[in-house]
Order: C-alpha cells, then structure tokens, then sequence
C-alpha cells in the first residue's frame, strides 16, 4: 500500500525516530529524500516492519532491519578535503568519489591516499579557471594510450609511414 504522507515529498535533514512504527509499516515509499548530512544516521524508528523503500534517496541513512529498499540510493558520503563527497566506510574513511565517472574523465585519481593534505579554495570538480579545464582535457587525453598513438600516427605524413 503505497504511503502518500512520505512518499514523492523531500525530508531531507528530518528525523522519524519519535514517529510511530505505525506510519511505516507495511508500506510503500516512492521517491522520496530522506537524505542525511552525516553519514550512518538513525532517520527511522528501529521497529518498523515491511516498509518498502523504491526510488528514494536514502543517502547516509541506516536502514533498519524491518525494512527494504529497491532501487534508489543508500551511499554513505562525506565530504572530502578535495571539496567533492566521496563514499565513505564505517570509520569515515574516503573509500572513493561519489562521482567517480567524472574523476577518471578529468584524469584525477580516485585513490583517497591521493586526496589534498587540507581544504582546497574550488571544488576539484568543478572549476571555471580556463587554464585547469584546458590541463584536464589533455591529461584525460593523454592518460587513453590508444587515443594518444592514433593523434600522432595521424599527424604522421603518409609519406614518412613505412
């Protein structure tokens, strides 16, 4: 029975722990935030039974056990010293970005070992200086093999291949 008092609304940053079970139980949420600042929050009350969460985002939030979630999202994230939330482990630790697509594109390293000392001035993402966005369109380039053997087989007179 889908539960339209949580479902295709945002609760980002709220609490249900004083929230009757009731309301939860035996239910189904559809696309709702539920999103959390820290990770591993206690959003839900610990009894709740056969909730069904689809499509919400459940970022940093503990799921109980009486509850199921398909689809969505449930990362643990945190943000990072480089700007950018990075999925974290129990401990807190970076495990990797939470955009991870977007680094490997820009050539940056997805090792947290390689994450800056303190806080940088800019998100590392997402720059407007012309010079960074110039750098990592060609160390993107330049980290594909392939590509970088093609451009220069390319700029190659056929005259001087054998």
């Amino acid at each position: 029975m889908l539960n339209e008092k949580y479902s295709y609304q945002s609760h980002k940053r709220k609490k249900f722990l004083d929230v009757g079970p009731i309301e939860f139980n035996d239910m189904e949420i559809i696309g709702a935030c539920f999103y959390q600042d820290t990770p591993y929050s206690d959003v839900f009350p610990k009894d709740i039974r056969g909730v069904i969460f689809r499509n919400c985002n459940l970022d940093n939030c503990n799921i109980p056990a009486g509850a199921t979630v398909i689809s969505g999202t449930n990362k643990q994230i945190l943000d990072q010293t480089d700007g950018e939330y990075w999925i974290v482990d129990r401990d807190l630790n970076p495990i990797e970005p939470r955009d991870k697509d977007k680094y490997i594109e820009y050539g940056l390293s997805i090792n947290p070992i390689d994450l800056p000392l303190g806080p940088l001035k800019e998100n590392i993402l997402y720059t407007n200086d012309p010079k960074v966005i110039k750098q990592r369109k060609i160390d993107a380039f330049l980290s594909d093999s392939a590509k970088v053997e093609a451009a220069a087989l390319a700029a190659i007179p056929d005259s001087e291949v054998k």
